[in-house]
């Protein structure tokens, strides 16, 4: 195909075009404003699907952290009677006891086999006991910490 036919048939085909969707132009704006909007439903219990899913959540939120609660119970620390009465280190019993507190918290670490046959549960309790005195020769306060790790084994029946 020579040149001047190559430009004559694009010539043609652009004058085709251009009459045939040249009249187009803007009809598709003017019938997408011109259609209704989306449909929304008017029913809160079409959207019951949702409102269970999130319930459902709740509930299992709630569930999680109360087992979380059982398994790990971590208790405050309490006031327990103190000593009735202690010694400075220079010998005498000035020193006043102003509190003692006991905190604690138990981890079960699930099942473990002791020589190899025996299935025991394993809990591990932490303890911190604190107490504390005070001096008022000194006008100090004296405060003792002892931190305690137990592991406990409690034997269970194996089948």
């Amino acid at each position: 195909m020579s040149e001047l036919d190559e430009k004559r048939l694009e010539w043609l085909l652009r004058q085709h075009l251009t009459s045939e969707l040249d009249p187009q132009l803007g009809r598709a704006l003017a019938a997408f404003r011109a259609a209704p909007g989306p449909q929304r439903p008017s029913h809160w219990w079409l959207h019951a699907g949702w409102i269970s899913g999130a319930v459902a959540a709740c509930v299992a939120v709630g569930i999680l952290a109360y087992a979380v609660n059982q398994r790990t119970q971590r208790i405050s620390p309490t006031a327990v009677n103190p000593p009735t009465s202690a010694k400075n280190d220079r010998g005498s019993e000035d020193v006043i006891p102003v509190a003692q507190s006991v905190a604690w918290s138990t981890r079960d670490e699930g099942t473990i086999m002791l020589d190899g046959n025996q299935p025991v549960r394993q809990l591990r309790r932490n303890v911190v006991q604190q107490m504390q005195w005070y001096d008022p020769e000194l006008n100090s306060t004296i405060e003792l910490t002892v931190p305690q790790e137990q592991v406990m084994l409690i034997g269970m029946q194996s089948y």
